[in-house]
């Protein structure tokens, strides 16, 4: 491997390597991430109907928090893609 600083500046790999996957940490996710619009506060679950989005119901096992809410600044208010939420999570 010949440049390998920079294959880890891009976040890369190689064929046969590890990949990493975030097991716990906070992380901004899209209105998409969701099966319906959460709460401040709600407790997050993988829903197993919708493709592997997140729910805020309480039946199973609670994998995230919402920790925050906010807009993009450049789409119109009425705009529910614009909606971005920051969780916490702990799979």
């Amino acid at each position: 491997l010949t440049y390998k600083q920079k294959l880890d500046e891009a976040q890369g790999v190689l064929p046969g390597q590890t990949v990493p996957v975030l097991t716990k940490g906070m992380v901004l996710l899209g209105a998409s991430a969701f099966s319906a619009a959460p709460s401040l506060g709600d407790d997050l679950e993988v829903d197993s109907v919708n493709a592997g989005q997140l729910v805020t119901q309480s039946s199973g096992v609670v994998v995230g928090k919402v920790i925050a809410i906010g807009q993009e600044s450049d789409k119109l208010a009425t705009d529910s893609s614009a909606k971005k939420y920051l969780c916490k999570v702990s799979f």
